[in-house]
């Protein structure tokens, strides 16, 4: 049974199968989880949705993670969201854009530990 004030989390990338087991695993840690596979859909999807937080990989088509969660931080209303970052291959510059890297491959129980401590805890 979902709690009623579930942190909302959107997972974005481009391998669906990476996605759709990300998302999996955090809505059956009790988060609620909307999905994106790509950087354009997940900016729209961010300002529709209004994530607690976001899960992005790097490298995608028609909007990278990074230009992507640069886009989302230039929006007041998201300029303190926690934005953690997975990927084989991440930007060598992020200027504090991420508040986390997580290099792919990752472990799901890592990435859930770490969302429960930047959202303030948790079941």
């Amino acid at each position: 049974m979902a709690d009623r004030k579930a942190p909302k989390v959107l997972v974005v990338d481009d391998e669906i199968m990476i996605a759709l087991s990300v998302a999996e695993h955090l809505a059956d840690e009790g988060f609620h989880v909307v999905v994106a596979h790509d950087g354009r859909q997940a900016l729209d999807m961010a300002r529709q949705e209004q994530p607690d937080a976001v899960v992005t990989d790097h490298m995608m088509p028609r909007m990278s993670g990074l230009e992507f969660a640069c886009a989302l931080r230039a929006d007041s209303g998201f300029s303190a969201i926690p934005i953690v970052l997975t990927s084989a291959v991440p930007p060598a510059n992020t200027d504090g854009i991420f508040t986390e890297v997580f290099a792919k491959p990752f472990q799901l129980s890592d990435l859930t530990h770490l969302l429960r401590k930047l959202l303030g805890g948790g079941r």
